[in-house]
């Protein structure tokens, strides 16, 4: 489904998603209908109607989260929901309760919490 926002450097994800930047802290909720990649601080809730989050390694959010799908690789503290898909990546981290239909774990990948593994809801 989106293997291009696998690698979160590339130009076409880029020019596709909402991005925040590194040294940028945002304390709130986040609500949105696109792609999304972290390369800040979220201390809040996110949710996300279509697209992708996208944690790069030097994002961090703590709070939940509700999204069609997550790719990490950085850090997630928070519940998460993600409809389709989840893939921690070798430097990626989730600790809190996910459920989803899909979950992957590179080698390397972290994560500590509840599973619940179940079709798209």
């Amino acid at each position: 489904m989106s293997e291009l926002f696998d690698d979160p450097g590339t130009a076409e994800q880029f020019r596709s998603s909402s991005r925040i930047l590194k040294g940028l802290h945002i304390k709130g909720q986040v609500r949105g209908e696109e792609n999304l990649v972290v390369d800040g601080h979220i201390d809040g809730p996110i949710s996300l109607e279509r697209g992708v989050l996208t944690i790069t390694e030097k994002g961090t959010v703590r709070g939940d989260v509700v999204v069609p799908e997550l790719i990490v690789h950085g850090e997630l503290a928070g519940n998460l929901q993600a409809r389709d898909r989840v893939k921690i990546t070798p430097k990626g981290s989730i600790v809190g309760d996910v459920s989803t239909a899909r979950l992957m774990i590179e080698d390397g990948g972290y994560y500590r919490g509840a599973v619940d593994i179940g079709a798209s809801r």
